[in-house]
């Protein structure tokens, strides 16, 4: 039985600290319209999902969805990422995390001004194809 304890908080000890390794999406504000706060979460959890397997030198499946979310964050935030796109598309990269970390503070400073509308426009954008309509 002791060993058994000991193998649960080993689990624990290595599994915990990766779910932690980005903060959750942002909660429910009531100055931030819902639906504008359901897009963003949604292309938060797919660079998310990216940036923590990076982190935990995973491997990730790899889609065009990756590149449109970034897509979606440069379009709307003006901040760019600091990951290179390449013939196939943009790549993950170290500082995947912290151009999150810029995008987030972006939205808690701007997501109460944003409208359905104005979120859905940047989140049509696809990557490579900002200039395109």
């Amino acid at each position: 039985m002791r060993g058994f304890r000991s193998a649960i908080v080993l689990v624990a000890l290595l599994v915990l600290p990766c779910c932690a390794l980005h903060p959750r999406p942002i909660q429910a504000d009531p100055g931030i319209n819902p639906e504008v706060l359901a897009v963003w979460n949604k292309h938060l959890g797919g660079v998310t999902r990216v940036a923590d397997s990076v982190e935990r030198s995973e491997s990730f499946s790899f889609s065009d969805d990756f590149g449109d979310d970034v897509a979606f964050f440069e379009s709307l935030t003006a901040i760019r990422c600091r990951c290179n796109g390449t013939l196939i598309g943009r790549m993950p990269c170290a500082e995947l995390s912290s151009d999150i970390e810029s995008w987030r503070a972006w939205f808690r400073q701007h997501g109460k001004e944003l409208s359905p509308s104005e979120v859905a426009v940047h989140s049509q954008v696809k990557e490579g194809r900002q200039g395109e309509k």
